[in-house]
């Protein structure tokens, strides 16, 4: 709230006054009045602010007047100067001209009263713009301490008024943003949008919309603007105000709650299906063990696929629950690790060429990635020689990247056409049973990570293809 001065003259009464080769302690009574010699030492008052008003005389010593009254300002720009003269053609205009805030002439009868009036008015006016700018500074220390942007805008749609996080985000001057129009500020295919939002501002007050608005990077971020009407005393619709917040955090949750929702509906699906046709061939042979108790070992292999189809859904519990912050991670030495590993289980032959050190920016979702995909071709390769070779290297192209890949070969039956459909799959995926369940997991993970997976597979063999995103060097060396 803004402080109410008083009218009264005793309201500034005490003040403070300095006068410069002026004479005036007697036309002053109820203000305090010190006798200074020059210029330099009203600014050294002014400068500790134990002045409130200077008046001086139309010809002050060591400095124009205009001189004068700028050596003022620059010090203390709300210590009002008043000029008294002593009659003359224009005197009173050469003083105003000067910037003068009150002039005087002492020659009058009535000199003392009038003096005393103009310099209370002059302090008092003084005051209220102290007041007035105190306040503008809070407002603007407060609007540009937002995170978010603030702007206002006048009734044309132009741009009037921003905080530091509006000019920020859009990389413009305060030259550049002055008077831009609102559209401008976003990419064209949402300007359209924005000139409708604002005709239903200023018409029914308020309104809402989602633009991409073009940054200093020269991206499109997705931003929620609003925007409240502003009128003046009349009533008279003056423009509009706004806050406007960047959502792609918003963005990026939502398209991740969709994309859990839809693996945990995959899940459901390949699990309701396999868990019935498995219970449906344990029921089937249970009623024929009256008479082949041979069956018993069919009953005894669905008992085992269910055990492990229960230990396939664990692992896509894991996965889905591990920490998704992406770090530096050795993926050559992870690669190495895990065909040490397989090499004690299988009886593939691997083979792994890697470089020392091949660094990635992944989660820790990313070794369940490699462990899937290695196991996957030494477990079905039913081939004579049953080798598995594992060949990763960086990549660098000339658009997009930079990479790691990490290519696995092996020379086994191949991946069946339903299992390989994950990878084609442009909306919801097609899986329907566990077949192809940590393929489908796979591709899930790697495109999480920001990278992709080809497979080529026929009658020599299958190669799995993964292509990560490599770290920054300063992230290598953290």
């Amino acid at each position: 709230m803004f402080r109410e001065f008083a009218s009264d003259d005793g309201a500034t009464g005490g003040a403070s006054v300095c006068a410069v080769g002026v004479d005036v302690s007697g036309l002053l009574p109820a203000f305090d009045v010190n006798a200074v010699a020059d210029v330099d030492a009203v600014v050294t008052a002014a400068a500790v602010g134990v002045v409130d008003c200077v008046v001086v005389g139309s010809d002050p010593p060591t400095a124009s007047l205009s001189g004068f009254v700028d050596a003022v300002d620059e010090v203390a720009k709300r210590v009002p100067v008043v000029v008294v003269t002593h009659g003359g053609d224009g005197a009173v205009a050469d003083a105003l001209a000067a910037g003068a805030d009150e002039v005087v002439d002492v020659t009058r009868a009535d000199a003392g009263d009038v003096l005393a009036h103009r310099v209370h008015r002059a302090v008092e006016y003084a005051g209220s713009r102290r007041a007035l700018g105190k306040a503008e500074e809070f407002f603007e220390q407060a609007l540009d301490s937002m995170m978010d942007a603030f702007y206002v805008f006048d009734e044309t749609g132009r741009c009037r008024y921003w905080n530091s996080a509006f000019a920020d985000v859009t990389g413009l001057s305060d030259a550049e943003l002055e008077g831009r129009p609102a559209p401008d500020f976003v990419v064209n295919a949402d300007r359209e949008r924005i000139a409708r939002a604002i005709a239903v501002i200023l018409e029914t007050g308020a309104a809402t919309v989602e633009v991409d608005l073009e940054t200093a990077t020269g991206d499109a971020a997705p931003y929620e603007l609003t925007g409240t009407r502003l009128t003046d005393a009349d009533g008279d619709v003056i423009g509009f105000c706004g806050v406007g917040r960047d959502v792609s955090g918003r963005e990026r949750r939502e398209r991740e709650l969709r994309r859990q929702a839809e693996q945990l509906s995959v899940l459901n699906r390949v699990l309701r299906h396999d868990i019935r046709t498995t219970a449906n061939i344990v029921a089937g042979y249970a009623e024929t063990l009256p008479d082949h108790l041979s069956a018993a070992d069919e009953i005894a292999e669905a008992a085992h696929d269910l055990v492990a189809l229960g230990e396939r859904a664990r692992e896509l519990e894991r996965a889905f629950e591990t920490d998704v912050t992406k770090k530096p991670f050795d993926l050559g030495a992870h690669l190495r690790r895990t065909v040490d590993d397989l090499e004690d289980t299988y009886d593939a032959t691997f083979s792994t060429f890697a470089p020392n050190a091949l660094w990635v920016s992944v989660s820790d979702r990313v070794p369940f990635v490699f462990e899937n995909v290695l196991e996957n071709a030494a477990e079905h390769n039913e081939g004579d020689t049953q080798r598995v070779d594992v060949v990763a290297r960086e990549e660098h192209p000339r658009d997009g990247g930079p990479w790691a890949v990490v290519e696995v070969h092996d020379d086994g039956p191949g991946i069946p056409e339903h299992e390989r459909e994950v990878f084609d799959a442009t909306a919801e995926t097609p899986l329907s049973h566990s077949d192809g369940l940590g393929l489908w997991l796979v591709n899930w993970l790697v495109e999480d990570e920001g990278g992709t997976v080809t497979v080529d597979t026929g009658p020599e063999g299958t190669v799995v293809v993964v292509r990560l995103p490599l770290a920054d060097e300063d992230d290598r060396r953290a």
